[in-house]
């Protein structure tokens, strides 16, 4: 679909052209940037630039000016400026649908699992037979280590959670390969509270990587246990999936 804008002024390079014209082809996602050039009794439609917008473009808005890269466009009102905007942002907006969709989905399935292996880690220390009695059989009868054969069975449980998340991740990596390594981050940062919350130990150096992602840690980690703790960080990353983007 294309949509052309009859602009007031048009700055490229600092230069201004007008009248001008913005030819905003969605599919192709660029912007044609064209200006009339007048003579002597002849007026001359000259095409200026191409400008491309994808979901890493910046566009800013200020009343009826519509900037981009090194362009700023002139837009006839207010209401023409919101429209250019929402088409060039499109992308933007559905990476960012697409990431909490992976957030919610494979990513939780995995932090979940490994919550869930952990709490059954932590069974054993405090309840060891009935820890070893709702492992269905993961326990030989005559182990030798009893921990080591639960943990085993728990991590390899894992594989197939922890293939499809990074398999996500990977194809998320066609959309934006700048800005991956934040919902990475976001993977370890989880995996470093959950060690902490299993270790007994303080939760504020594990919560670092999740801070300088912007996610603030819960409240009183204290009163949660590893899989509440998990789902709360799950959900405030899903809500906020600019701040991975």
């Amino acid at each position: 679909m294309t949509t052309t804008f009859a602009l007031k002024s048009l700055t490229y390079q600092g230069k201004v052209y007008q009248p001008a014209t913005a030819e905003v082809d969605e599919q192709a996602r660029t912007v044609d940037l064209s200006y009339v050039k007048e003579s002597f009794m002849k007026k001359e439609k000259v095409h200026l630039t191409a400008v491309y917008f994808d979901e890493l473009t910046k566009v800013t808005v200020d009343g009826e000016k519509v900037g981009v890269a090194d362009v700023v466009m002139g837009m006839a009102n207010g209401d023409e400026a919101s429209g250019i905007n929402e088409i060039m942002k499109a992308p933007y907006k559905a990476a960012l649908g697409t990431l909490q969709t992976l957030l919610s989905g494979p990513a939780s399935k995995f932090l979940s699992a490994r919550a869930e292996a952990l709490g059954a880690l932590d069974g054993l220390r405090m309840d060891f037979r009935k820890t070893v009695l709702a492992s269905e059989g993961s326990v030989p009868v005559d182990s030798k280590d009893p921990f080591m054969d639960v943990y085993t069975a728990k991590m390899s449980e894992l594989e197939k959670p922890l293939a499809e998340a990074l398999k996500a991740f990977d194809g998320f990596l066609g959309i934006s390969p700048p800005r991956t390594e934040k919902p990475y981050a976001f993977l370890y940062g989880v995996c470093a509270v959950q060690d902490a919350k299993f270790k007994g130990e303080g939760l504020s150096d594990a919560t670092q990587t999740l801070a300088s992602l912007g996610l603030a840690a819960v409240e009183d980690e204290r009163d949660s246990n590893i899989g509440d703790l998990t789902n709360r960080l799950v959900k405030l990353a899903a809500g906020q999936p600019q701040l991975l983007f």
